[in-house]
């Protein structure tokens, strides 16, 4: 009988809107939301307190973990970054942003109260700060710097590192990331600086209710205007923060706070801007282009939330089997690899098709099919989409209903040697686009005509972007 693991991973293949799946071959790019929370006056705790600072870093990193970890569902800590701990997430509705920010400013206070409660001598020393801001990034499957897959959009790229770890390990590098880095230096003790292109997306995206939206934008203003290394061409770059009540945010400054960061007295004379102001600001500095690539990655976000469950079914089902097929093409994108069965195959004997592996445990669905067509094949291919753009069942006696998924695939090596197993295929050969209506449909798996012509459809789409 079919399992309920097999039908939920089906049905969840069958609802994935084929519009996503295009729109997975051509941009690639999801929206980031980077978080991150500084130890403030970190080098006057290790100067003060010698021989115990370690205690309050260490207490510093497990405070904030556990507080972000328990309040945001589904962030990640990027990494450690000296007195500093940042965090990344994948938002997939507005209604998590607005929360993000709500508790991130709740975590903040909270933090703050534990670490003075930790050790009530470092009251009046040590506090934290944070950042907030976002990118639209590349994803990259590969693991090395030098080998990866060029994208439409190169400013930002996610990189993993698992050759180099014991363990998963992403780097996010780009101009868009060190931005983060650059208005850290703006933010101080219990404040958030968020930057002007998160702000730019939040005040121009559609909100589900108006008075929601100015309520949450009320938050925000911009304090000030500095000149970033490396950012904005030297123009300007204006300095937002959020908080909670501007209305009490002069009884937070010491004294002396004007003197070691001058844009206080802004705030302080009330001469602060409403983020309103950026629609003017980005237009003239010409960047109105960051709104449509955050939309873009943002509702990419939306059916790539669903490929991460979709692969994460396929990984922990316990599955009888499970079909993963590729449309291996050449460098070019104009040939296709298809295969003969062997006539003592128990299924389709005698007929072609484009190589078929199966899910393997603890393997997801993409990585089986490269570690498969390596096996059946000898050659590396690489799956150029995270969902699949058809599917299929087979309907058998013993096992109820095989799922299968089709994925488009490239050829990494135009020279390999392609070795069939021989206890799986008899032959091997290249088609083109303009062979396909000469085929006989009754010599091929089914539907194999129509998708092949889907394949080379998509294909042509994603040419040029690999």
């Amino acid at each position: 009988m079919e399992s309920n693991e097999q039908r939920n991973l089906l049905d969840l293949s069958l609802s994935l809107k084929k519009e996503n799946i295009v729109e997975d071959l051509r941009k690639g790019s999801l929206f980031y939301i980077f978080l991150s929370f500084d130890l403030v006056n970190s080098t006057e705790l290790k100067e003060k307190f010698p021989t115990d600072w370690h205690l309050t870093i260490q207490r510093f990193y497990q405070l904030t973990n556990k507080e972000i970890s328990s309040k945001i569902e589904d962030i990640k800590v990027w990494k450690y970054y000296g007195d500093e701990i940042i965090f990344y997430y994948k938002p997939k509705t507005i209604e998590s942003i607005i929360a993000l920010f709500e508790l991130a400013s709740s975590a903040l206070k909270s933090i703050i109260d534990a670490l003075h409660k930790f050790n009530e001598t470092q009251r009046k020393l040590i506090s934290v700060k944070s950042v907030i801001w976002s990118a639209s990034v590349a994803e990259s499957d590969n693991q090395t710097y030098d080998t990866l897959t060029p994208k439409e959009n190169l400013r930002n790229i996610q990189v993993s590192l698992n050759s180099f770890y014991d363990k998963p390990l992403l780097d996010f590098i780009g101009s868009d990331i060190d931005l983060g880095f650059r208005i850290a230096k703006f933010s101080m003790r219990e404040k958030i600086v968020v930057s002007a292109e998160l702000m730019f997306f939040l005040l121009k995206v559609n909100f589900e209710a108006k008075l929601k939206k100015s309520e949450f934008l009320s938050k925000f203003r911009i304090i000030g205007y500095e000149k970033l290394k490396g950012i904005w061409l030297g123009r300007h770059y204006p300095i937002i923060w959020y908080y909670e009540n501007w209305d009490n945010i002069k009884n937070t400054f010491y004294y002396d706070d004007k003197k070691e960061f001058p844009l206080v007295e802004n705030i302080v004379n009330q001469n602060t801007k409403n983020i309103d102001e950026l629609e003017n600001i980005f237009e003239q500095v010409e960047r109105s282009f960051i709104y449509d690539e955050f939309n873009d990655a943002f509702e990419y976000n939306k059916s790539f939330i669903d490929s991460e469950r979709y692969l994460s079914l396929s990984m922990n089902a316990k599955l009888a089997e499970v079909h993963c097929v590729a449309l291996v093409f050449n460098k070019e994108g104009n040939r296709l690899l298809i295969a003969k069965r062997k006539s003592t195959k128990k299924r389709f004997p005698d007929i072609w098709e484009f190589g078929c592996s199966q899910l393997e445990k603890n393997k997801s669905l993409i990585q089986s099919i490269e570690y498969g067509y390596k096996e059946d094949f000898g050659i590396n291919i690489k799956v150029i989409n995270r969902l699949p753009f058809s599917e299929y069942e087979i309907l058998s006696e013993n096992e109820g209903c095989i799922p299968g998924f089709i994925y488009l695939a490239k050829l990494i090596d135009e020279n390999a040697d392609i070795r069939p197993n021989c206890e799986k295929h008899q032959e091997v050969k290249w088609i083109s686009e303009s062979d396909i209506e000469e085929l006989d449909e009754m010599l091929f798996v089914p539907e194999a005509k129509s998708n092949m012509k889907k394949g080379f459809d998509l294909i042509k789409k994603h040419s040029g972007q690999l």
